[in-house]
């Protein structure tokens, strides 16, 4: 996470663009329900029409909002780590200029070209995923409970009995998968090594009829 802060910190414009976006989503997703039962309450119970037509003006213009801000937030999202990974793609390369062979053959050609393609792509995914989920959750969840406050106090006990809960099934969940990662990944380059082989030596594979054992290697692979 902090070698991809280091990358997003150099772009604030664009994480702030990003941050009102998500404002406004949380705004609309938490707003909506509110709106409705104004409108029931103030409205439609009451029989006026003149409340009903505000709030339902109210809950049009809440749409807008909410649409401008699902817009901002992908685009934003999406602008920052696309440039994100460029820049980092570019560092990576320039750092493989430097290396010798001797690090070339201790880290494996098939390693570094996951590096560079799929555990880039991976990382882009990563930080879109959080600059969007990142940003809601968090405001979400603020948001939430000061309307639980101002609302009904006394449910405000059941949010903060249940929320310390969450967080520890998160951080539980996010231990154990960490090693599960790490396991894939040197799955894939191994087979990445594999296929790079067995493509270069695809003549002498054929030459020599081993298309079945080579198969029954790629299998074990997977």
């Amino acid at each position: 996470m902090n070698l991809i802060w280091s990358y997003l910190k150099t772009k604030p414009k664009w994480l702030l663009l990003d941050l009102i976006g998500g404002f406004f989503f949380v705004v609309v997703n938490l707003g909506m329900p509110t709106i409705l039962a104004k409108m029931i309450d103030e409205g439609i119970t009451k029989n006026n029409p003149q409340r009903l037509n505000f709030w339902a003006l109210m809950m049009l213009l809440i749409i807008l909002l909410g649409i401008l801000g699902r817009i901002v937030l992908s685009y934003a999202s999406s602008k920052l780590t696309t440039t994100m990974i460029k820049e980092m793609r570019g560092d990576m390369y320039h750092k493989l200029q430097g290396y010798s062979h001797h690090e070339f053959e201790k880290i494996g050609v098939s390693s570094l070209v996951t590096r560079m393609t799929s555990d880039a792509y991976v990382l882009m995914q990563f930080a879109e995923m959080s600059l969007r989920l990142g940003i809601v959750t968090p405001l979400m969840m603020i948001f939430s409970v000061i309307m639980i406050l101002m609302t009904s106090p006394s449910l405000a006990w059941i949010v903060a009995v249940s929320m310390p809960f969450l967080v520890v099934v998160v951080l539980y969940v996010a231990a154990k998968t960490r090693p599960l990662s790490e396991r894939q990944q040197k799955t894939l380059d191994h087979i990445n090594q594999y296929v790079r082989e067995n493509l270069m030596g695809l003549r002498v594979i054929r030459a020599f009829a081993r298309e079945d054992f080579q198969e029954e290697r790629f299998a074990e692979k997977k």
